[in-house]
């Protein structure tokens, strides 16, 4: 295996950079979900009013909650867990739907674009796999 471009350990390391911010933030989502579940009392009524949390059965703040707890969960491991996968072009692939999903973040908007500009520019799919490029 040939060794990688400096532009293929740029590209990683911003990629790296983006993969650990996303993470971040996931676990942010989280947090925010568990601190909804523990303080479901004060919160609620003062987000949707007394009168609607009132009438409304418990177990549809415990779906909320949960909710963003399973989801932050998940994509914070996720986000780390796509580094360890080998550079091949599975690892290019799930990097991209990875980077294609940040696309939906406002905050990750800017890094996300220029990563798919790179992660799609000519030949850096075979460099990434430390094949030479043609």
């Amino acid at each position: 295996m040939m060794a990688q471009s400096s532009r293929v350990r740029r590209v990683w390391a911003v990629y790296v950079l983006y993969c650990v911010l996303s993470s971040a933030l996931n676990l942010g989502v989280f947090l925010f979900a568990l601190w909804m579940r523990v303080h479901r009392a004060e919160v609620w009524p003062v987000w949707i009013g007394p009168d609607i949390y009132s009438q409304l059965p418990g177990y549809v703040f415990t779906v909320i909650e949960a909710g963003g707890m399973a989801v932050g969960a998940f994509f914070c491991a996720g986000d780390i867990a796509v580094l360890a996968l080998p550079k091949n072009d599975k690892g290019w692939v799930v990097g991209m739907v990875n980077i294609a999903l940040g696309l939906g973040s406002v905050v990750l908007t800017p890094l996300c674009l220029w990563l798919v500009f790179q992660w799609l520019a000519k030949g850096f799919r075979e460099e990434f796999r430390g094949e030479p490029v043609a």
